[in-house]
């Protein structure tokens, strides 16, 4: 069954407005690995490609940031300075 097959443009429309969007999860995928945030559970697994997965918890991650800055001398990305956004608004479409 299309999903769309039983949708007014209203509901369309509706659905397409970003204050009715919710992130459930965001992921990442490369060749050497997928990982998945889970944002209200604070969670990240990492999938490795022989299947391997690793999940981390806050904490970990915290620690790991912490190591990669002490040691390896890994810093942190900066906040960009301008917003990428900034001046940009959807164009309407009108029926």
């Amino acid at each position: 069954m299309d999903p769309f097959e039983e949708m007014t443009h209203d509901d369309f429309t509706d659905a397409l407005k970003p204050v009715n969007w919710q992130e459930a999860h965001i992921r990442l995928h490369t060749s050497a690995l997928e990982a998945i945030l889970q944002q209200e559970r604070q969670i990240l697994t990492l999938t490795f490609p022989d299947d391997e997965s690793r999940r981390l918890q806050r904490s970990d991650i915290e620690a790991l940031t912490r190591f990669l800055e002490q040691y390896a001398n890994v810093q942190p990305l900066s906040k960009p300075d301008n917003d990428l956004f900034e001046g940009w608004s959807p164009t309407p479409v009108e029926n």
